[in-house]
């Protein structure tokens, strides 16, 4: 079960598989612990604040909760984009498939000039043709397990309306493939980010529902930051006018 390291409901490096907390464990608890946890503990605490002034009007009071959620929105993007970046590098160095090469990627690899490969193509399409639906789909699994891209691409290559293939097969062949082909550290980097982002999400949650303003409101949060200040306080009762005097 995820473990929660605090009352907001963020996702801390217990909730990672072995491989990517050992490598990113470190990471997303710095970012609940450092980033996410000071910025909505002082949002939660600035809204009590607000909320027990009894010298703001209503205006006033709802003006300070629109500027305390614009501002820890603002707070939370700068945040976001600096430790992902970390992460974004990685995924890219980790190179993960994420779609099948297509037929020029796939000659160029393999060193087959365009005769071949059409030739290759043709004859595997061939074959699946001579198949029944559940040959076709066995052969498109085993296709994907053993990393043989050119039956997943010679099947995906026949015309829409003619295609002997389901759709939904050829597709979950394909994401299989995807899935067999991303190398260890790729599948880390994208549990990681998963989680990360989740947490981000989250906090962006909280701040709305303390403040009223929502992370996807851009007008509402510059409209908090640049309005003129409303009347912010009451006027003081007949009895507080007559203390101050000397």
């Amino acid at each position: 079960m995820p473990m929660l390291m605090n009352d907001f409901g963020l996702l801390g490096s217990e909730s990672l598989t072995d491989p990517t907390r050992d490598k990113y464990g470190t990471l997303i608890d710095a970012s609940v612990g450092e980033d996410l946890m000071p910025v909505l503990s002082a949002v939660r605490q600035r809204v009590n604040e607000i909320g027990k002034d009894g010298r703001l009007t209503t205006e006033g009071r709802i003006h300070e909760f629109r500027l305390t959620g614009a501002r820890a929105h603002d707070k939370l993007e700068q945040l976001h984009s600096t430790r992902r970046r970390k992460l974004e590098q990685d995924a890219q160095q980790a190179k993960a498939p994420s779609r099948l090469p297509n037929e020029a990627e796939f000659a160029k690899e393999n060193h087959l000039e365009p005769i071949h490969l059409h030739a290759r193509m043709e004859a595997i399409r061939h074959v699946l043709r001579t198949l029944d639906p559940v040959e076709r789909k066995t052969a498109l699994t085993e296709a994907a397990q053993k990393g043989d891209v050119a039956v997943l691409l010679a099947a995906s290559g026949f015309h829409p309306f003619v295609r002997p293939v389901r759709s939904s097969d050829l597709n979950s062949a394909i994401q299989e493939w995807i899935d067999a082909s991303t190398p260890p550290e790729a599948l880390a980097v994208r549990e990681a980010m998963t989680q990360y982002d989740a947490n981000y999400k989250t906090a962006q949650t909280h701040v709305g529902e303390l403040t009223g303003v929502q992370a996807s409101n851009s007008h509402a949060r510059t409209a908090a930051k640049q309005f003129t200040r409303p009347p912010m306080f009451a006027e003081p009762k007949e009895a507080d006018r007559d203390s101050r005097l000397p």
